[in-house]
């Protein structure tokens, strides 16, 4: 892959293996909401998997396993509240949304990450992302040339934690960040905001207006079948639907 190096992607495709009801997928999101202080929170990231051994399912007199009530109604409610455009590129098919499967605790769910065995492992570049998505267990798989001789699993909770003592100063700056922005959205009634920073510059914060596209204007009519599929985009349409489509406030 283009400018990726190390076994990061095909080490998950030899050491893991996907559940019966999602096999054939391309990743797995993962949803998980948590209190940051006063605040709900919710955070979607890209799990690596988790440990089987870890999952206690409750099952049926019968063996089978019970369907977790409350999570498939909130989805399948969410599923129906969907508008998603029928058009796929490549596909005439619709989207389809399934729920199938069952609950994945997060005491289960594991990050990894793959290194070479001449190069030392800093488990403190790791533990901020870890420490927002709220991962406990962590997998470092170190290699000679490609050949994995060395996985270690590790319980990284006590790291987070510390980690999240010794940074109070920083997360509570934070807090005060997002409690900032709610209150700003607030103020300005309206539900959509796009927050970007450049290098160490300033936070710059607008406002959506009405027609709000998440997608670039060119890249939109493409995907609509409204422009030339050899049409190329420039950095300026790559990057949202364009300044003039925010409100600075």
């Amino acid at each position: 892959m283009e400018g990726v190096r190390g076994y990061g992607h095909t080490f998950p495709e030899a050491y893991t293996t996907w559940d019966a009801d999602v096999k054939g997928s391309a990743s797995h999101q993962r949803l998980t909401q948590y209190r940051f202080g006063n605040l709900h929170c919710l955070i979607r990231s890209e799990s690596d998997g988790y440990f089987p051994d870890l999952v206690v399912r409750k099952c049926k007199a019968d063996g089978s396993a019970i369907p977790n009530g409350d999570d498939a109604s909130g989805l399948q409610s969410a599923a129906a509240s969907l508008s998603v455009s029928e058009k796929v590129i490549g596909k005439p098919d619709k989207l389809v949304i399934q729920i199938a499967g069952h609950e994945i605790p997060q005491a289960a769910i594991f990050d990894l990450k793959t290194r070479s065995a001449h190069r030392n492992v800093d488990i403190d570049e790791f533990l901020p992302r870890l420490w927002v998505n709220q991962i406990p267990n962590f997998i470092i798989a170190r290699h000679d040339s490609g050949k994995f001789q060395d996985i270690q699993r590790k319980d990284i909770r006590a790291a987070v934690k510390d980690w999240e003592q010794k940074n109070e100063g920083m997360l509570g700056r934070l807090h005060t960040v997002l409690s900032q922005l709610i209150k700003m959205t607030e103020q300005a009634d309206c539900s959509r905001i796009q927050v970007t920073r450049e290098m160490l510059g300033p936070l710059r914060i607008r406002k959506a207006t009405q027609d709000w596209s998440a997608l670039p204007t060119k890249l939109k009519m493409r995907w609509e079948g409204k422009a030339p599929a050899e049409e190329t985009l420039s950095d300026s349409d790559s990057e949202g639907e364009g300044q003039d489509d925010y409100l600075k406030f």
